[in-house]
């Protein structure tokens, strides 16, 4: 039987189930030597910025800037990734102060449940990482006319002739950076995420079990003072348990929102940006194939692997509702039907992992995303028909 007392965890990372996705999400980022190499990153990356945005302007064109503007809005992209990692340490810490509770709090099937899919999370996560770093690796080898699609390298050809091999290597090189710092704000979150699900797992064995150990049919538990006290002392921990947990998961998505804001309209950005120019390019795609195959296989894996954890949480906190609403409290004493109805009445709006107020992440906001790429490539392929 469930003993309704908190086991908590009093280091989360120490027996981390998720601990692959913690180690390249969080953890590395606290080496002095990790730091030193992101800072060089960074402003490499913000030089390049300035200059490529002031050619941009004295040079512009309408086919000029379609050609470049995938690569010039990653940049972009890459800095709010990097100024959130920063954030992200700091998020860290915010989370390790949550009172979590071990895996083992409930039943041995919820605890056997949690670690199957960590296992499988762990190994989804690092398969994505490992194709990015494939991608990174295709991206790193020249092409012909890979001009046409990075401007830094025009810049080196132009201002550094006699060191732009030099100069291209090591702008290549970046390229290796991008999988552990370009969707380092999404990786955080989906770790968040499925971290709160197994909580709310957990705490969805305890709301099963208010009335074990006693029998819900017998008309005496009514009279029974032992029944009502430990129905309500359940009832009163179940309460705390739950308004102190959503306060708290609704707190982190609070200071995550607006960085997840700022990335996804840029994400927006670079994906039409990136279908623009894919329609718009007069060059050929023969040796483009495993460059695009694996970044569209990555980013993919990323979204989709984000969505679904959103729609875990929802659903998750769904069940929380349903099985409250079949407890057998009719033998219960009016104060704890007072207990119950209060606790009916905190649960009735759905929990949903929000970064504004009209998004939510879940398979609607997949859905729709969707929706918008497609229409967009409908455009587009009209467009390119009638030119």
């Amino acid at each position: 039987m469930i003993s309704f007392e908190e086991n908590i965890d009093h280091d989360i990372y120490k027996d981390d189930v998720l601990w692959i996705m913690r180690k390249i999400s969080i953890d590395y980022f606290h080496y002095k030597v990790v730091k030193i190499l992101l800072t060089l990153l960074s402003i490499g990356i913000t030089i390049l910025t300035v200059i490529q945005t002031f050619l941009f302007l004295e040079r512009f064109e309408g086919r000029y800037f379609v050609k470049y503007a995938p690569a010039y809005i990653a940049t972009f992209l890459m800095v709010v990734a990097m100024q959130y990692i920063s954030f992200s340490i700091r998020l860290a810490a915010l989370i390790k102060r949550i009172t979590f509770w071990t895996i083992n709090s409930a039943r041995v099937e919820t605890e056997r449940k949690i670690k199957k899919h960590a296992m499988y999370t762990n190994i989804f996560f690092l398969g994505t990482v490992i194709m990015g770093v494939i991608s990174a690796l295709f991206h790193i080898m020249p092409l012909d006319d890979d001009n046409e699609l990075f401007f830094p390298l025009i810049l080196f050809e132009e201002f550094v002739p006699n060191w732009k091999n030099f100069f291209s290597w090591m702008y290549r090189l970046n390229f290796l950076a991008v999988p552990f710092t370009l969707p380092i704000p999404i990786y955080i979150t989906t770790y968040h995420l499925i971290k709160s699900y197994y909580q709310i797992l957990l705490y969805l064995d305890f709301l099963k079990n208010i009335n074990t150990g006693f029998d819900t049919t017998s008309s005496n538990n009514i009279e029974s003072a032992e029944y009502q006290q430990v129905t309500r002392d359940r009832l009163v921990f179940c309460i705390k348990r739950h308004s102190y947990f959503y306060t708290q998961m609704r707190e982190v998505n609070r200071k995550m929102s607006k960085f997840i804001a700022i990335f996804a309209l840029i994400s927006v950005l670079l994906g039409g940006s990136v279908l623009t120019f894919l329609f718009s390019f007069q060059g050929t795609f023969e040796n483009r194939y495993p460059r695009i195959v694996t970044l569209i296989l990555t980013a993919g894996c990323i979204f989709a692997h984000v969505i679904y954890a959103g729609q875990l949480i929802e659903e998750a906190a769904t069940q929380v509702c349903e099985n409250l609403k079949v407890l057998d409290w009719y033998h219960w004493n009016c104060h704890n039907r007072k207990l119950y109805l209060i606790f009916l009445q905190n649960t009735q709006k759905p929990y949903k992992t929000q970064f504004s107020q009209n998004v939510s992440i879940n398979y609607e906001l997949g859905l729709s995303i969707i929706k918008t790429v497609y229409s967009l490539i409908s455009v587009l392929r009209n467009l390119q028909d009638i030119n």
